[in-house]
């Protein structure tokens, strides 16, 4: 019989970091690395026991963050203030892991999570986080599969929120009815100067002030 193929997974080894370097830096970049999440345990104990790394960069890898280790470590980061995740698997599970860590999180001001497949649930996750997060002033949230469900979520989190200051949906699948509901949050809304909405299907491709 064959021998069926090991999973990508099963057939590499965790990438190794050296903490001792990590921890002590500012700048972390580690985009286009092929990590997964078992790559991140040094970047976890990193995140907790760090006092000066500010910006953490994991964009182009496999990460899925659903184990929640990641979040719970972020959570509790005083530090960190722009974390770069876009293009990777974070789906809508993911999505509740970091919106679990906004709850908590008073220092990260810049998030990035385009291209992430959160869909309409991972935008609603994140939407009930926005309502008690009051540092997060940058959400980029492009090329994510949202439509107007998940865009009327945010729309509500929008009106609560007056921290935000830059969101960007572009190229998700928001039409007018969700186009409108995030129009209508801006009149209620004190800090956001624009959201992108540039390749959906509304009218207009910005909606501002």
């Amino acid at each position: 019989s064959k021998l069926h193929s090991l999973s990508p997974s099963l057939q590499r080894q965790p990438l190794r970091m050296d903490y001792a370097k990590l921890v002590k830096r500012k700048e972390i970049i580690l985009d286009y690395n092929g990590l997964w999440d078992d790559d991140l345990d040094v970047i976890i104990k990193v995140l907790k026991d760090t006092t000066v790394l500010q910006e953490l960069r994991l964009k182009f890898n496999e990460i899925t963050l659903s184990s929640g280790k990641f979040a719970e470590a972020l959570a509790y980061n005083r530090t960190v203030r722009v974390l770069h995740l876009c293009e990777n698997n974070i789906g809508s599970l993911g999505a509740k892991q970091i919106a679990n860590a906004l709850r908590v999180n008073g220092t990260l001001t810049t998030l990035y999570l385009n291209h992430c497949k959160l869909g309409d649930d991972g935008a609603r996750h994140l939407a009930r986080a926005l309502m008690n997060n009051k540092s997060i002033r940058v959400l980029h949230l492009d090329q994510n599969g949202i439509g107007d469900g998940g865009a009327q979520s945010l729309a509500a989190s929008f009106v609560i929120n007056q921290t935000l200051n830059d969101i960007r949906l572009n190229g998700n699948l928001v039409g007018k009815r969700g186009g409108k509901k995030l129009a209508n949050a801006l009149e209620h809304n004190g800090s956001i100067a624009k959201i992108g909405l540039e390749k959906n299907n509304v009218i207009r491709s910005e909606q501002k002030r």
